[in-house]
């Protein structure tokens, strides 16, 4: 070969070495013994090419070449009778560069690394054959050479298949693993290739979704380490399942997804979202079989610390403590959360950093918080970005797991949501290029929501069916930083509608739900017809106000209505089932314990307090250290049926475990004792009537002992009696409170 050649390419074929140089027409030249000689005459591989890059590849008794050679790739096989090399087929590619030819579980695969004169890639074409219409086909993606609007080279890529049959593809990346927005010193990196080479292949998920149309995107196991946004109406991406496909955020930089829009909403690990669409709302979408977990974790702050300065700074923030370089945080960002309502609805005040010392920063002006000046012993952070905004003091940014903010027909399924800095997994509405719209008919089905901050699954502002069914949310919560008369915040389910043009309906069912900050189940505002059923509800006990299972719409009744809690398991809470201003409702089938943890004994397994039209029948009241109900202010229409209400010792009725406020009236208040008692004692007299029975049964056995069988035999005649009387009597009662007109003993 001549001298000089740079491009070349070398493989063992036939029991020879074989050797190609990539200037000029090509040239091949092999030998059996190639340390001592015995070097084939160059063969030029075509005449009609100029020079280029090359690589070989031997299938099985078949020797090719994979050429790009002025801008064109090349497939050429050998012919060793001729001897030449026969062109199979050629195509013009988007750019040049890089050629490698190999085959994967019998799909022959070329791949090249065309560069843009921006970012250098890898796609390729693929097919069963190789002949002249194997380019036909439509070439697809390897790796993007880019995420967002950062650019890097990935080239020279070289496929391999080890005697296994796994394939490989090894190439040279300037890709940064720890950092997407920037790029390193090349490294060589490899792909087992796993994937349908039919379909395109991604290293980012967005870069895949932000390609994608109406289709499905598959994940493969493994961690990625990027905040996701969806936008694209019919797109399902589906992992490989819950802990398998991992979106760890720990320590990224959060980021708007809405460009130029401040609003909180528009953050999440993985948000998905309508905003800038036409109709600003995305519909169909599934997101199925991921962990997303940690946002909003450790996120990069540059300094943190207390202003020594004196009060009512406006501009200039002073640590004695610090030792910065001069203007090295010139750009940066000063957040004074020093600054801010008792009520936190204010985040913060902050401002972008002009100039600074050693030991002072000054910004032109603070905003955002209540006096948006420093005042002594003021705490502040300073981060590279703008958006910094941690609610809850825990030094984690309040960002969700999964969110659906303006979305139809939304389907979250086998994902887990964990350790999230807010929700984790949240759907409802955030502001839009114009004015604000609800999510819509949204199911999170078989999930898992675990360590997050605030609620595991919080659905609000929605309007639609919502179904919430076989999910577990474990833990969910924090300390209560806003109101210092409270322990802890977080609840494991949460709906809530929009307004009352748009109300919330639905089903919750056969979710497990243990141990949230604060209640277990919460539907508040604009509820209309959902169903509660079938769930597991424990461990509610960390807050004075905790509550297993809790409907409402505070000042007003009609706006927490039809709503259907049954055969519930709610054991363990401070509270079970509370009914606060709502109205038309079932407590039905459910089955009951209280257990208050370090507080107060006393609170109720079912409590009823300004509602109206409650029906409670058929529940399992047992293991209380309270009430088994409690009734207060202002209630109509309560019918309170076979309630069953067992004491702390395990006895059959303890008249005490029934509380009505004085404030219901004289009349609700002696029916609702009526009731609960009548139907108490019906419940005790069956109880005993089997007892006695059962007693009975293992006298008659001995015929000494028939004198006491004749004598509880009379008193289980009794017992009948006394049952036949007490239903006729709960008969009289409860026509008497559907018809509270009447007299209280008369036929109607």
């Amino acid at each position: 070969m001549s001298d000089g050649q740079g491009h070349h390419d070398e493989v063992v074929f036939d029991g020879e070495l074989w050797v190609i140089e990539g200037s000029g027409n090509f040239a091949t030249m092999h030998s059996a013994t190639p340390k001592t000689g015995g070097w084939s005459t160059p063969l030029n591989v075509d005449a009609a090419l100029a020079g280029g890059l090359v690589h070989f590849f031997v299938d099985g008794t078949d020797l090719y070449l994979a050429i790009n050679s002025a801008g064109t790739n090349y497939i050429y096989k050998y012919d060793s009778l001729a001897p030449a090399w026969d062109k199979v087929d050629e195509d013009a590619p988007p750019n040049k560069y890089d050629p490698t030819l190999f085959k994967v579980d019998g799909t022959y695969v070329f791949a090249q690394a065309p560069w843009d004169g921006t970012k250098q890639y890898i796609l390729q074409w693929s097919g069963g054959t190789l002949d002249g219409t194997f380019f036909d086909t439509t070439h697809n993606m390897i790796t993007e050479g880019a995420y967002g609007s950062n650019p890097w080279v990935d080239m020279w890529p070289i496929g391999f298949t080890d005697a296994e049959g796994t394939s490989y593809l090894f190439y040279t990346s300037e890709r940064n693993p720890n950092d997407a927005s920037s790029e390193i010193d090349g490294n060589i990196w490899y792909l087992t290739v796993d994937w349908d080479v039919a379909d395109d292949h991604y290293t980012y998920i967005q870069e895949a979704i932000d390609a994608a149309t109406s289709t499905t995107i598959n994940v493969a196991a493994g961690t990625y380490r990027e905040y996701l946004h969806i936008t694209t109406d019919g797109l399902t991406i589906e992992g490989a399942g819950i802990d398998v496909s991992i979106i760890d955020l720990d320590g990224l930089t959060p980021y708007w997804h809405y460009p130029g829009n401040k609003s909180y909403a528009s953050r999440a690990g993985v948000l998905i979202s309508g905003y800038g669409s036409a109709d600003e709302i995305v519909e169909d979408v599934t997101f199925r079989g991921f962990t997303v977990k940690n946002a909003g974790l450790n996120p990069p702050i540059t300094a943190t610390g207390t202003h020594t300065g004196s009060d009512n700074e406006t501009t200039v923030l002073t640590d004695s403590a610090a030792t910065w370089a001069p203007n090295a945080l010139v750009g940066q960002w000063v957040h004074n959360y020093g600054d801010r309502d008792t009520d936190y609805s204010h985040p913060r005040s902050y401002g972008q950093i002009t100039a600074n010392t050693a030991i002072t920063v000054t910004v032109a002006s603070l905003s955002g918080g209540v006096d948006n000046d420093w005042d002594n012993g003021d705490s502040y952070i300073i981060t590279s970005y703008e958006s910094f905004y941690d609610g809850w003091g825990d030094g984690q940014e309040d960002i969700p797991g999964i969110a659906i903010a303006n979305g139809k027909n939304i389907l979250i399924q086998y994902c887990k949501a964990e350790n999230n800095g807010k929700y984790g997994i949240s759907a409802g509405m955030a502001r839009l290029t114009t004015g604000l719209k609800q999510s819509e008919n949204v199911t999170i089905d078989n999930s898992v929501a675990l360590d997050n901050a605030d609620n595991g699954i919080s659905v609000g502002r929605h309007t639609g069916t919502v179904t919430i069914t076989n999910n577990t949310a474990t833990n969910n919560g924090s300390p209560h930083t806003a109101d210092p008369t409270r322990e802890y915040q977080g609840v494991g389910i949460q709906v809530t509608g929009s307004n009352g043009s748009n109300v919330i309906s639905g089903t919750i069912s056969g979710n497990t739900v243990h141990d949230s900050g604060y209640i277990g189940i919460l539907l508040s505002k604009w509820v209309d017809g959902v169903t509660v059923e079938n769930n597991v509800v424990t461990g509610h006990n960390r807050d004075q106000d905790g509550a297993g299972i809790f409907f409402y719409y505070s000042g007003n009744a009609d706006r927490s209505k039809n709503v259907l809690v049954r055969n519930n398991t709610v054991t363990g809470n401070i509270r079970g089932i509370v009914a606060y201003y709502a109205s038309f409702s079932t407590i039905e089938g459910n089955t009951i314990t209280t257990d208050s943890g370090s507080f107060p004994q006393g609170q109720a397994a079912i409590k009823i307090d300004n509602a109206h039209n409650i029906t409670v029948k058929d529940n399992d009241l047992s293991s209380l250290d309270g009430l088994g109900m409690e009734l207060t202010d202002d209630l109509t229409g309560i019918l309170l049926t076979r309630c069953v209400s067992l004491a702390q010792d395990g006895g059959l009725y303890d008249p005490s475990m029934l509380r009505v406020d004085p404030s219901t009236g004289k009349e609700g208040k002696r029916d609702a004792e009526e009731l609960w008692l009548a139907r108490s004692t019906i419940l005790a007299t069956g109880q005993n009537m089997a007892k006695l029975k059962e007693r009975m049964s293992e006298l008659m056995e001995d015929m000494r002992q028939w004198a006491e069988v004749k004598e509880l035999a009379r008193f289980y005649r009794q017992m009948v009696d006394t049952r036949e009387m007490i239903e006729e009597e709960i008969e009289v009662l409860s026509l008497r409170r559907a018809f509270p007109g009447h007299c209280r003993l008369c036929p109607i």
